[in-house]
């Protein structure tokens, strides 16, 4: 340890380090710690013992690579990077809130009540890992990841898994305020079938512009690519309040040799009369090119208009591809996604 120090409060029987400077834990037993404003690595032992809020406070670099955290994480600082072990709120209700900083999640497992992630200021990137939420008692929230004035730069890969055994609001992701990038992929969010795996009320995405009277200009997509998702899909259009534009959803999974299956769920500011997915292999874009015409149907994440797009009509080319979604609305017929650089086949 370098720069720190360890309080032992006798009266209330805790143990308490304040870390200014360099330590690293592996072992042992503490029941809060304060980072204030330096490194501190902890790789075994406990922090904790009864679930409370904000058992850790960090303002500084905190790298969790295993362990166990019993209570909240309130990360204020430069970085939080979570590489293995498990934080378990217990009646905390929040495993980790993010107020500024960059929090970074690679591996391990958050356990909680209420909410798994609360990114309220900072920046949150998921690659990998597991955040689990559920048996909350009282009826009110489950929410994997909530996005506030926060914003997602990127969630990679990964579980988020959400329930609830008593009456109440379900959500795998709920954004609200925030900023969400334009891609998740390689995820698994489970909501169960009565439970929303992505709400998204009065958020604004990468590629949109939030003006000062809340309007929003440029593209509002959201890509979900190879994710498995259980529970609905829903763009907030009931939360979205004056001079908001909700967003277009559209979740893309592929078949290695064959093909992949679009689903575009639209807002619902304009409802489509038909959609078309005009589609080609970027390596030969005039040779390749098929209209594929999209049909309504029920999916097991709401109503969407899918349709599959197979090698076979393209030559058999291999390698990126590029759809273009079109929908044809009271207005007239207009390119409304542009999905390039990201579905390899």
């Amino acid at each position: 340890m370098n720069g720190g120090f360890i309080k032992d409060d006798i009266d209330n029987g805790d143990f308490i380090l304040i870390n200014t400077g360099t330590y690293t834990m592996t072992e042992g037993t503490i029941t809060n710690v304060d980072n204030g404003g330096g490194i501190f690595t902890m790789t075994g032992g406990t922090i904790g013992d009864d679930g409370s809020y904000e058992v850790v406070a960090n303002y500084g670099t905190f790298t969790f690579k295993g362990g166990l955290i019993k209570g909240s994480v309130w990360s204020r600082g430069e970085t939080f990077t979570m590489e293995g072990g498990t934080i378990n709120s217990g009646d905390a209700g929040m495993g980790v809130y993010n107020s500024s900083g960059t929090f970074t999640m690679t591996g391990g497992t958050i356990k909680s009540k209420q909410y798994g992630v609360d990114t309220d200021g900072g920046i949150f990137t998921m690659t990998g890992g597991t955040i689990d939420v559920g048996e909350l008692g009282d009826g009110g929230w489950s929410t994997g990841i909530c996005v506030w004035y926060g914003n997602i730069t990127a969630i990679t890969g990964g579980t988020i898994r959400v329930y609830n055994s008593v009456e109440g609001m379900v959500y795998g992701i709920y954004c609200s305020n925030g900023l969400i990038g334009t891609l998740i992929s390689n995820t698994t969010i489970d909501v169960g079938s009565s439970g929303c795996a992505l709400m998204i009320p009065n958020a604004f995405y990468s590629g949109g512009i939030l003006l000062d009277d809340g309007t929003i200009m440029n593209s509002l997509n959201l890509i979900l690519y190879n994710c498995v998702i259980i529970g609905t899909i829903d763009s907030g259009d009931d939360y979205i309040p004056s001079g908001y534009v909700p967003s277009n959803i559209v979740k893309i999974n592929t078949t290695p040799g064959t093909g992949y299956t679009i689903e575009y769920y639209e807002n619902q500011s304009a409802i489509a009369t038909s959609v078309q997915f005009q589609t080609w292999c970027d390596a030969d874009k005039a040779g390749t090119t098929f209209n594929y015409q999209a049909t309504k149907q029920t999916t097991a994440n709401g109503t969407a208009w899918v349709c599959t797009v197979d090698k076979s009509n393209h030559q058999n080319k291999t390698g990126a591809y590029t759809t273009d979604v079109y929908a044809t609305t009271s207005s007239g017929t207009s390119m409304v996604m542009d999905i390039s650089g990201i579905i390899n086949i």
